[in-house]
């Protein structure tokens, strides 16, 4: 799993992540104006997908603008729903469709 590095507008690094309950921990922690930047410009997303959280990324989306504290109790309450309902453990991924190594490798041979 590729590492998730918080950053500030300015690039300062506040935080880094390389699991989904790593992510949830820095999202309770980072500063707000992090959380600001990396949601409204779209960067929580990629990482998630890349990493097999596909359908989060899906719920990701239904959050519409949030801003400050509100934004950081949604993903919280977002991130802390998914793993309640896969019970996604110590860094488990989902087999969602969002899993873009789903399946390869697994191909058999055609006879």
């Amino acid at each position: 799993m590729s590492e998730f590095i918080f950053r500030l507008p300015d690039s300062r690094e506040v935080g880094r992540a390389s699991s989904l309950e790593e992510f949830l921990e820095r999202l309770k922690e980072v500063p707000i104006e992090s959380l600001e930047y990396h949601f409204h410009n779209g960067h929580f997303a990629p990482w998630l997908r890349d990493n097999g959280y596909g359908r989060l990324v899906s719920m990701l989306n239904l959050i519409k603008r949030a801003h400050g504290e509100s934004l950081r109790d949604k993903l919280v309450r977002l991130v802390e729903n998914y793993l309640a309902s896969t019970g996604n453990k110590k860094g488990r991924k989902s087999t969602g469709a969002g899993n873009r190594s789903c399946g390869k490798g697994r191909r058999r041979k055609r006879k």
